[in-house]
């Protein structure tokens, strides 16, 4: 399998458009359309905030996510925090900024010891290919701890761009997927690595369920998802 060339059909702002021709190890040639980033100066693209809201007196942490209008879909949609890499900042220098640009939340990198980055490490030192068939930017995770003791996160304040019309979200972890098929319900599409995280806590609930008897079926959280690159 190989890539022969490229050729660029379009460019906007922010991507661009590229016909690739390729063939694979059964002699088949062929043109495939994809669409890659113009703002990549370093290996990664962007960011996705997996960041954690611990509320004093509270045992279990919410999960912070954001609303926003997606031109490209004509809907709103439920997302992690995430944006795209200023420059050559590293991945958490980059999650914890968009975090307080989009939600207002000060954070901090989660210790390599805490139980949620134990669970997330294999998965957070690895980029992951964004839409792979179609985009070829590269995104990683970063897991955040948000301290809601603190005063700056009592009333925060989100630093948007005139574009951006962002609401954050706070939600219980056992909440999630009754309150994406609630969102669902409304008419709001759930971006598809939410969904991924909500099917991961049905999945994990699941497999410490007794297996005497045979698990009734679980519904999926929803049953529409979208990825949506950072913009």
């Amino acid at each position: 399998m190989s890539v022969r060339g490229t050729e660029e059909k379009y460019r906007g702002k922010f991507l661009k458009f590229k016909e690739v021709q390729w063939s694979n190890g059964r002699g088949f040639s062929g043109v495939w359309e994809c669409v890659e980033r113009t703002t990549t100066k370093a290996a990664l693209d962007a960011v996705e905030c997996i960041a954690f809201f611990h509320s004093p007196g509270h045992l279990h942490p919410e999960l912070i996510l954001v609303e926003q209008f997606r031109p490209a879909i004509a809907r709103s949609c439920i997302e992690f925090p995430a944006g795209l890499v200023d420059g050559f900042e590293s991945a958490e220098t980059c999650g914890l900024r968009e975090l307080e640009e989009e939600t207002g939340y000060s954070g901090e990198i989660m210790s390599v010891n805490s139980a949620p980055a134990r669970a997330l490490r294999n998965l957070t030192q690895l980029s992951f290919a964004h839409a792979s068939d179609l985009v070829s930017g590269k995104e990683i995770f970063v897991a955040i701890r948000v301290d809601g003791s603190l005063a700056r996160n009592q009333n925060p304040r989100p630093h948007l761009e005139p574009s951006e019309d962002i609401i954050t979200h706070r939600v219980p972890l056992d909440q999630l997927p009754a309150r994406l098929q609630e969102w669902h319900a409304q008419g709001r599409v759930i971006d598809g690595k939410v969904h991924a995280v909500a099917m991961g806590l049905l999945l994990g609930a699941a497999l410490e369920a007794p297996t005497t008897t045979a698990p009734a079926e679980t519904p999926a959280p929803c049953q529409q998802q979208q990825q949506q690159p950072p913009q």
